[in-house]
């Protein structure tokens, strides 16, 4: 199929739309939901589509499972707090610009086939959950300071993170870390720093 726009219906009042796709009703092409005015989430997975057009209100994006060429355009999504795109047949390339997603709180891009540098944290203040597994990020993992919110944090995987492994006493809130199968040197954490902590790998 050549997607759909979700669109001129009384459907664009909708608030929220989970469709799960399977084998035998793939869907591919666009997902254009822009004419949903009342749409804050939004969930399509295994579905086989190519890209997707947001709207300006969503709060909520997963696209997991799919053939996404290319990151949906986030400076058009100012409020979006969950992103999740995660399993993806084809999804290459390095990370979109996070400058415009202050609100940003899960960012979900594991299992896909990213290259170049984790995102600087500071730009994304909020973010509590970052999962960056099984890609082929490279370079330094980003400060973990004391502005940092984040409770869970994953790297491993096939990627190839260097540098020093990152300081965590400063993160309070951390509970869950796994940084093994990359290239960092140094010393692991010392749980005594930050009790909180639940697992680290």
């Amino acid at each position: 199929m050549a997607g759909i726009t979700l669109s001129n219906s009384s459907a664009t009042l909708l608030e929220k739309i989970n469709i799960v796709s399977n084998s035998t009703s793939k869907l591919g092409g666009t997902i254009n939901v822009a004419g949903f005015r009342n749409l804050t989430e939004f969930s399509l997975t295994a579905s086989g589509i190519t890209s997707f057009v947001s709207n300006n209100k969503l709060l909520s994006l997963e696209l997991s499972g799919n053939n996404l060429s290319n990151f949906p355009t986030l400076s058009s999504i100012p409020n979006l707090k969950t992103l999740i795109i995660s399993n993806d047949n084809v999804l290459s390339g390095s990370l979109p610009s996070f400058d415009s997603n202050n609100a940003l709180e899960t960012l979900n891009v594991s299992d896909n086939f990213l290259t170049g540098s984790l995102p600087d944290f500071k730009i994304i203040p909020a973010l509590k959950i970052a999962d960056f597994r099984n890609n082929d990020f490279s370079g330094d993992i980003p400060a973990l300071t004391a502005n940092t919110k984040l409770t869970q944090f994953y790297t491993n995987g096939n990627n190839k993170l260097s540098g020093l492994v990152p300081e965590l006493s400063a993160c309070s809130d951390l509970r869950n870390v796994n940084i093994s199968d990359n290239g960092l040197d140094g010393n692991f954490h010392d749980f005594h720093k930050t009790p909180e902590l639940q697992t680290y790998h």
